[in-house]
């Protein structure tokens, strides 16, 4: 999970359409579905809002943050919107699957919201723990969003899929050979090709695990 931008992408028009109370989900239209797909395709890049794996991969749904059952005022609201992989043991339908007493909204990240990098640390292992030093309200938000997503069972598939992924890029690069790049490079030098590196993998799937990675070798 990572930050994104929903300023970045004008509001569908097509949920204008749509009134509160009087309509539900089931009466938007195949093509007005399809419009609020792909601007929500946009904002995120291709990925999944929460566990960042590739939704070409993956079936998908329009993911309402806010469960439509017991928020049905924000049913047609766009920041309630999120595309989200269809697997069911994480993401949007894990999240739907929870009792719904057992958890407040509040306490999870949004990611338009909230900057889950300021909640949440992504290790090399593929495990995403809350970061240290968080305060006891922060340690919780981080808790209940790995729990209610289900992001970071201990040997879980994404667990596993992180993990993979991060090898599979260190094996690109030549992890060997770039760390000895790098320890030859000046603090600026090595800055610099970090960042660039970072920019090269925003898009790629799982891409936190990556960039978590890149930076640690900036400390």
């Amino acid at each position: 999970m990572h930050k994104l931008d929903r300023e970045s992408i004008p509001v569908p028009m097509c949920l204008a359409h749509y009134k509160h109370g009087a309509d539900h989900w089931k009466d938007v239209s195949s093509a007005d579905k399809q419009t609020i797909r792909e601007g929500l395709q946009q904002m995120q890049a291709g990925l999944c809002a929460y566990c960042e794996s590739a939704l070409s991969q993956l079936y998908q749904h329009i993911e309402h943050f806010r469960q439509q059952a017991h928020f049905p005022q924000f049913a047609f609201r766009w920041n309630n919107l999120f595309l989200s992989c269809d697997q069911q043991d994480s993401c949007g339908r894990y999240k739907d699957k929870q009792p719904f007493h057992s958890y407040k909204h509040e306490n999870l990240l949004d990611p338009c919201v909230d900057d889950p990098d300021a909640f949440l640390s992504f290790t090399s292992d593929g495990a995403i723990h809350p970061r240290k030093n968080l305060g006891a309200k922060q340690r919780q938000r981080a808790e209940e969003t790995l729990r209610i997503f289900g992001l970071d069972a201990n040997w879980g598939r994404l667990r596993r899929m992180r993990q993979q992924t991060l090898k599979g890029y260190q094996l690109q690069k030549g992890f060997t050979d770039m760390i000895e790049d790098l320890e030859a490079l000046t603090e600026e030098e090595r800055s610099e090709y970090l960042s660039e590196e970072i920019a090269a993998i925003r898009n790629h799937p799982f891409c936190t695990t990556i960039r978590h990675f890149l930076e640690g070798c900036l400390e």
